[in-house]
């Protein structure tokens, strides 16, 4: 709770370039919990509600609030601190990387060429 109002402040700030969003964890909230928060707290920025905690595993989540940094091309490219940071790195993580053949969240992506023709198929 403590992060909200900076959160809020990056989103009106960096609202054109960054997307924030909250997922709320199943192990500690109910979508209650959630619905008092928004009341609470107005945040400008999307809330979600890992039902069955799968996103939670899925990030190695051990400890709430966790935060995870996201950058264009969908690397995870920082975790925690990301309040502070923001504002300094944005440019290089909006930039987007040519494709190359790589794994991204379970996901293969592979580039193809035919002519002058580039295409990515994850």
């Amino acid at each position: 709770m403590k992060k909200v109002p900076k959160l809020v402040e990056l989103q009106s700030e960096f609202g054109e370039q960054v997307e924030l969003l909250a997922i709320n964890t199943s192990w500690s909230d109910t979508l209650s919990d959630i619905e008092q928060f928004k009341t609470r707290f107005n945040p400008n920025y999307a809330i979600a509600f890992d039902h069955d905690a799968d996103i939670t595993r899925r990030y190695g989540v051990i400890g709430t609030p966790t935060g995870f940094l996201i950058d264009i091309n969908g690397m995870i490219k920082q975790v925690d601190g990301i309040t502070h940071t923001l504002a300094a790195n944005l440019d290089s993580w909006n930039t987007i990387k040519p494709a190359r053949d790589h794994r991204t969240f379970g996901v293969t992506c592979q580039e193809n060429t035919q002519g002058s023709h580039k295409e990515t198929a994850c």
